[in-house]
Formats: C-alpha cells, structure tokens, sequence
C-alpha cells in the first residue's frame, strides 16, 4: 500500500485509476468494506480506508469519503496522530459539501486535543 501510494503521490497525482485499483485489491484480500470498519482493530486497515477516503476526495466523491472518513473517525482513539488526520479531513471535507457546523464541532474538538497535547507535554499552559 505504501508504495502505490508514494507512486500516486511520485506521478503528481495523476495515476488515481491505478491507486484505486491497488486499494481495492487490497480491501478484496482483507474482505472487507466500509461497513465493517467498527469492527477493525488493526492499523493498517485503518490505514488502507483512510487511504481510500483520500482518493474519494481527490476524484471529488466528497460523499464517499465522509462516510468513509466518518467511519473511522468513530473507530479512533482522538488522541493518535492518525486520528488527527482523519479529523482534518473531514473539516476540509465538510466545507466542500457546505456542513460548516460539522466543521466547527471538529475544529473544536481538535483544539481540545491540542490544549490537552500541550499540557500532558508539559509544553504549555492554559491561561
């Protein structure tokens, strides 16, 4: 997956029929589908939807990717960088499709991540 990815990304993405072509292969070898993602526990499945939800979003199938990001987004530990990811995915996704107090709940709950973030490091505090 990595490398069809950085090959995606090493052609200026402009190869996304062949970067679909190596997710779906890949979920048909898991036999899995965005319904099941409740019950992943394994990262790299994560990985392989959250890869997904971006060429949905490349292709401009914002539908698509909401579900898929959305999916995951219930799936993740907030704190996990990963999960940070999927969150600003879903803002960028959210303000396509004109959702902007979806938007602002996410920005929100980031923020609440990032003062949280600070604070554990021992980095910053709240004044």
């Amino acid at each position: 997956m990595n490398k069809a990815v950085a090959e995606f990304y090493k052609s200026g993405q402009t190869t996304m029929g062949t970067l679909k072509q190596t997710l779906m292969a890949m979920k048909n070898q898991l036999h899995t589908t965005a319904e099941d993602v409740d019950g992943l526990d394994d990262v790299e499945n994560s990985l392989l939807y959250y890869n997904q939800a971006i060429l949905h979003y490349h292709m401009r199938q914002y539908s698509e990717a909401i579900c898929i990001a959305e999916k995951l987004y219930q799936f993740l530990e907030p704190f996990e960088k990963f999960a940070q990811a999927v969150c600003f995915l879903l803002v960028d996704l959210y303000l396509l499709t004109f959702q902007p107090e979806k938007a602002l709940h996410l920005l929100a709950v980031l923020d609440k991540i990032s003062v949280q973030g600070s604070n554990k490091n021992g980095k910053g505090e709240v004044q």
